[in-house]
């Protein structure tokens, strides 16, 4: 037997190998369903607890129907976040106050996503954090706690047009930047005028 032969016969066998385990999958996927379904039709308390966790999952679809936001109380804010040593640029230690990390300003504006607050971040609709603190070896970007307080007010009284911080939303975006002490960058400065032909800076409170 040559070795070329050998090895279609390895590959063949290897092949039916494959074959009756997928059969064997394929047939015991179809029991496992057969049982469900027969459990399903015969217990009542059984079909009661699915339907239940079921529903849990179900999503009311109203018009014009948007999910009420819970704002932390300054209590929470205190709980949430936590004190830490604020550096400058050159590493010296400037005080020690109580910061928020940028997830936990998600947490506390109405638990909104934070790969949503990054993607507003990187739009140039919300402030960056703007101060540096050590969490352990790393240094990392937080927000002052008086200024998050300042910003949960802001969305409390903001009207949102659309699903949440919108470009056109101007007077929100620049309130939440002076609150923080920033100023809006170059990028939402040019979309704002492909927008809105308007100069931000006439813009007050």
């Amino acid at each position: 037997m040559t070795e070329d032969t050998e090895q279609i016969i390895n590959e063949s066998r290897a092949e039916d190998r494959e074959s009756k385990k997928r059969d064997y999958s394929t047939a015991w996927w179809k029991a496992r369903n057969e049982r469900r379904k027969l459990r399903y039709a015969m217990d009542a308390d059984h079909r009661m607890k699915v339907n239940r966790l079921n529903q849990m999952c179900y999503t009311k679809t109203v018009k014009h129907s948007r999910r009420r936001r819970v704002f932390a109380t300054p209590t929470q804010l205190d709980s949430i976040g936590k004190e830490r040593e604020i550096f400058s640029a050159d590493g010296s230690v400037i005080d020690k106050i109580h910061t928020m990390t940028q997830q936990e300003v998600s947490r506390a504006i109405g638990g909104y996503h934070t790969i949503v607050v990054a993607r507003w971040i990187r739009q140039g609709k919300f402030p960056r954090p703007n101060l540096y603190a050590m969490n352990g070896l790393r240094k990392i970007r937080v927000y002052a706690t008086t200024a998050v307080k300042g910003i949960i007010e802001i969305f409390k009284r903001a009207k949102f047009r659309g699903a949440g911080l919108q470009f056109k939303d101007i007077e929100t975006v620049s309130k939440l930047f002076r609150v923080t002490g920033q100023e809006p960058n170059e990028k939402y400065r040019e979309l704002l005028q492909q927008l809105k032909p308007q100069n931000f800076d006439h813009i007050r409170d």
